[in-house]
């Protein structure tokens, strides 16, 4: 659509514009390297992969609900520079929240719990 479809001013400016383009393309490549992590069986990489992927999707929802938000603070929807710019902060804050679980869930390895057959072994 971003393509395709000619936007006013206002809604999307170029920020906006580039950074559709850039994250369509992301996540395009996001989910291709998923799809290839699986069938080596990386699946923490697999994992990784798509919650970003997931992550750039779900933009969108993140947009809705602060655009909301923001129209109930202020009474006016943002536009221009400012709408640009706050639409890409929703998909970097979906992005830091996804790397963040990712460093917690997917990246640190899980201890090890020890049996007592395995510490009589040591």
């Amino acid at each position: 659509m971003t393509v395709y479809f000619t936007f006013p001013e206002a809604i999307q400016g170029s920020l906006l514009f580039s950074a559709r383009i850039i994250l369509g393309f992301a996540m395009i490549g996001l989910l291709a390297w998923a799809i290839i992590a699986v069938r080596a069986r990386s699946f923490k990489s697999h994992g990784a992969s798509m919650l970003r992927a997931y992550a750039i999707g779900q933009g969108a929802s993140t947009q809705a609900l602060l655009g909301i938000s923001w129209i109930v603070t202020f009474g006016v929807e943002p536009t221009g520079f400012l709408r640009d710019c706050f639409m890409v902060l929703c998909w970097v804050l979906n992005l830091l929240v996804a790397e963040a679980l990712i460093h917690l869930l997917i990246a640190r390895p899980l201890p090890s719990i020890q049996t007592p057959d395995k510490a009589s072994a040591l």
